[in-house]
């Protein structure tokens, strides 16, 4: 934030965002009133920024302590990290966050998670929904930070600079291991349930519920779907937490349903996406769409629900049409387009719908053909991959004076101070798109294992029918 506006108590604000800043200290550190504090948060806060910081970012937390006092008669440190939390959130989605303003979120955060995980106490109290956006945006800004990162092209010579800057690499803003690292810690509040020591608070027992969520997200985002997966079991025992935020529900089931499609769990990876597929497209077919009115409390906006239900959809039709592959009818009485896998009947009319008549055109073509059908459907609906390693800055480059003739420099890093060295010519490596070539290249290759095994199977039940081959049991 203070790369937008200097962070001093002489930071003018008007009274409204005032009034809004004590009275949601008060709501969530005294009274505890969670009707109060749904309002507050979900409410005003959309209409104080639509109305005052539509195109700026919020004042910055020391505007507004003197709000915000808390029973030593100090300004509330905890609060004001949650302001500067909400602060954040706010400049990312509505303006362009510079490097500054990145690390210093992270930062933010540390000292948020910090002081929650220290506090063994109901001081603090927040909506489960509130608990969430929180996580959630977490995840996401990291995700958006790796990305940042790795689009060297885009870099210029100041951001370039403090990537190369031995603070930048000592801090380990938004590192990998940090980030699940505190994912991780906050996750072990609700493993131990809500009744035992470890479970504080409602507010620690949601952030324990809802950072074993994210720690899915940001595992399937990483590549690593067998934790993904992982994730999803020890979830069980959370399911009407994650049920009360239909958000959580959302994202959950996506990224774990991709994790067991990406493992070749065909089977597991339909019943997961059906579970959510089958009441959106029961709500589609009700009311034509998805209006704000009809949506479980706590859903994302109807155009992000109607996405996330795309996505999802999809990768349903990719992992039944796979795990009908396993089916142990012969391949005479197997409908075509893999439709007969138990799903819910809605589920069902939607994949038929938009994708019957496509999966069987793509099975009449040769086997890759059919692979690469396949592939493209899980492309178009695959998350945003994230590459957590640090890339070399060719800084010959990406100057805006280099020309062909600079040569090309990249970093190596010390333990000490990252420095510059001159490697053999090369090219900057697009990272995020290597990487996501590499995932879809591995999807490839488990589809068409697959689909050979299924129709070696069917010849093999083909000759049985005929008495041709005995089989053994």
């Amino acid at each position: 934030l203070k790369a937008h506006k200097k962070m001093d108590s002489d930071y003018l604000v008007n009274k409204e965002i005032l009034d809004f800043a004590f009275d949601l200290h008060d709501a969530t550190r005294r009274s505890h009133l969670e009707e109060d504090i749904r309002r507050l948060y979900e409410v005003e806060f959309k209409e104080i920024s639509d109305k005052y910081c539509d195109k700026a970012p919020w004042p910055p937390a020391a505007s507004v302590a003197s709000q915000c006092v808390g029973t030593d008669g100090e300004a509330d440190a905890l609060f004001l990290t949650l302001y500067s939390e909400l602060a954040y959130r706010h400049l990312f989605a509505k303006l362009k966050p510079t490097l500054d303003d990145r690390v210093g979120a992270w930062s933010n955060y540390c000292e948020l998670f910090d002081r929650l995980l220290a506090c063994a106490d109901a001081k603090t109290a927040l909506t489960a929904r509130w608990v969430f956006d929180i996580l959630h945006e977490f995840v996401y800004q990291f995700q958006s930070f790796c990305h940042y990162r790795t689009s060297v092209r885009r870099l210029n010579d100041r951001e370039r600079d403090l990537f190369l800057s031995a603070e930048v690499y000592k801090s380990e803003a938004w590192s990998a291991s940090k980030t699940l690292g505190y994912l991780l810690e906050m996750s072990k509040h609700a493993r131990k349930g809500p009744v035992e020591s470890a479970a504080y608070s409602p507010l620690h027992h949601y952030l324990g519920c809802f950072a074993i969520a994210s720690m899915a997200r940001l595992q399937c985002l990483v590549c690593d779907y067998a934790a993904a997966a992982d994730d999803r079991a020890a979830s069980d025992p959370f399911e009407e937490v994650f049920a009360s935020v239909f958000s959580c529900k959302l994202q959950l089931t996506y990224h774990v349903g991709f994790a067991l499609l990406m493992l070749g769990r065909f089977a597991d990876a339909t019943r997961v996406l059906d579970s959510i597929v089958a009441p959106l497209a029961r709500s589609q077919k009700t009311h034509g769409g998805f209006p704000a009115r009809a949506l479980p409390p706590g859903s994302p906006p109807p155009e992000q629900v109607q996405k996330a239900f795309d996505r999802t959809l999809t990768l349903l039709a990719v992992a039944h049409h796979l795990a009908s592959k396993g089916s142990s009818k012969p391949a005479g009485q197997r409908q075509v387009g893999s439709l007969e896998l138990t799903v819910d009947d809605a589920s069902r009319t939607a994949l038929k719908d938009k994708f019957a008549d496509k999966l069987v055109a793509s099975e009449h073509r040769n086997a890759d053909g059919h692979v690469a059908y396949l592939v493209a459907l899980v492309g178009q609906a695959s998350p945003k991959f994230v590459v957590p390693s640090i890339p070399d800055y060719y800084l010959g480059n990406n100057t805006k004076d280099g020309g062909a003739d600079d040569p090309p420099t990249t970093t190596t890093l010390g333990e000490d101070n990252p420095t510059l060295s001159d490697p053999p010519a090369a090219k900057v490596v697009d990272a995020k798109a290597a990487l996501f070539t590499q995932q879809m290249t591995i999807f490839g290759a488990v589809a068409k294992r697959r689909l050979a095994v299924a129709k070696t199977k069917s010849y093999l039940q083909l000759y049985a029918s005929h008495g041709l081959w005995t089989t053994r049991h």
